[in-house]
């Protein structure tokens, strides 16, 4: 079984995280992106920047194919178009604008420590 499973990542078109060792670091890190989204706003109590980013999610990922595994869930269908996003694929940057919106409230809210622009100032 395990093995089955294993063959269906590396299958293509079924993950873009296992295209490449770079693919699986970025859908790895649309994850951790998403986790601190989540638990941040979750936290804070604020619901309406919540909602908005998880109904804007829930949205774009029936109107948005990216992948067959992106499309067994929310989280994954986060990881793989963050993984689309970042490694210059798809028509758009959906995805990465309204995670860098988010962040820039949660900024002003005093719950992120910086932006995504100040972000990739600081580890370019």
């Amino acid at each position: 079984e395990l093995n089955a499973e294993r063959a269906k990542v590396y299958k293509p078109g079924w993950s873009l995280a296992g295209e490449s060792a770079e693919n699986l670091f970025m859908h790895e890190y649309g994850h951790a992106m998403n986790s601190g989204i989540q638990h941040r706003l979750a936290r804070a109590g604020l619901d309406d920047l919540s909602n908005e980013f998880f109904d804007t999610i829930r949205k774009w990922s029936q109107e948005i194919h990216v992948s067959d595994y992106g499309a067994t869930n929310h989280s994954e269908w986060i990881a793989e178009k963050f993984t689309q996003e970042m490694i210059g694929a798809g028509e758009n940057k959906n995805l990465t604008s309204l995670m860098k919106k988010m962040l820039v409230e949660m900024r002003k809210e005093g719950i992120a420590q910086m932006t995504w622009d100040e972000f990739y100032d600081a580890y370019p």
